[in-house]
């Protein structure tokens, strides 16, 4: 059995199975039946599309840490500082909210939005 491949985007697959439904609409037709492997990739298909929305929605939230850490570590460069330790802290104060960040969560920010090619070496 040879395999037929069919590329269209999310949009052109919703206009032809809205399509068949009414299609089916309009004349009596078998029941339509969708064999369990491709009702699985469909499956997994929408789950993989949720897991690449949440991880471009969390990447995006990482953004300004890894750029304040990038601004830090300038700073540090240019005034001949040592590098702090990835648990000492700074403190921030601003008209909502107040705390602590450590220099090692901007780095965990940065980090996670290297591409992993750059964590190995």
């Amino acid at each position: 059995m040879s395999e037929i491949t069919i590329e269209m985007t999310d949009e052109e697959l919703m206009d032809r199975l809205r399509a068949i439904a009414r299609q089916r609409q309009q004349q009596p037709m078998e029941p339509f039946r969708i064999p369990l492997e491709t009702h699985s990739e469909w499956i997994a298909a929408d789950r993989i599309a949720s897991l690449k929305a949440e991880n471009d929605r969390l990447r995006e939230a990482l953004k300004p840490f890894a750029n304040a850490c990038e601004c830090i570590d300038m700073v540090i460069r240019e005034h001949d500082d040592p590098t702090p330790k990835d648990d000492d802290a700074m403190d921030y104060e601003g008209d909502l909210l107040s705390g602590r960040i450590t220099y090692g969560e901007f780095r965990r920010a940065r980090d996670a939005l290297s591409p992993t090619e750059e964590k190995a070496s």
